[in-house]
């Protein structure tokens, strides 16, 4: 007798890394999938980008630097800004080689509404990335970092209103201005 599993695991997301973006086959039949794509940028120009997503159509662009790990003068996280530009209506985010638990928080205060980052238990373990790779607490420290810099970024930026925890200290400074003048 064979039972079949009720719900078949389904992926949420397509990732097709940097080393693939010029693979104009394997991108075409990626965008046939129906599944959405996650798509890296790194090793490529804006016109192979623009080429790759023309192919494979993502629903996420990530800008990457492919170099393990990745120094911080070359993150170039402007080209988040460009990328948003470029593809209003796709989401933006950032693959991070860098070893810091900073710079992902920049990529999101540049706009960046995904963050990929390697993890391992350990960084000793023989590999590629493990080295460059963040620990489990690193990662967490990295993630409260995210979500505070993202809370940060929240509020009036036209400054029609202010945040009500001026509240107190606006009063005091009108009372003194109040007796400044008595």
């Amino acid at each position: 007798m064979m039972f079949l599993a009720q719900h078949e695991p389904k992926m949420r997301y397509m990732k097709i890394s940097s080393g693939h973006l010029k693979d104009w086959i394997m991108l075409d039949v990626a965008r046939r999938q129906g599944i959405p794509i996650i798509l890296s940028t790194g090793m490529a120009t804006m016109q192979e980008i623009v080429t790759a997503v023309e192919k494979c159509q993502p629903e996420v662009i990530m800008h990457c630097v492919s170099a393990y790990p990745t120094a911080f003068e070359d993150a170039n996280l402007k080209a988040i800004t460009r990328l948003k530009r470029s593809y209003t209506h796709r989401t933006i985010g950032y693959s991070d080689h860098t070893m810091s638990i900073f710079i992902p928080a920049a990529a999101v205060a540049m706009g960046a509404k995904v963050i990929e980052k390697h993890v391992t238990f350990d960084q000793h373990w023989p590999g590629p990335d493990h080295h460059m790779s963040l620990t489990i607490k690193e990662f967490d420290l990295m993630v409260k970092g995210i979500r505070n810099v993202d809370l940060a970024l929240s509020g009036d930026a036209a400054l029609t209103t202010r945040p009500a925890c001026e509240d107190t200290v606006k009063a005091i400074v009108e009372e003194r201005r109040k007796h400044a003048h008595d």
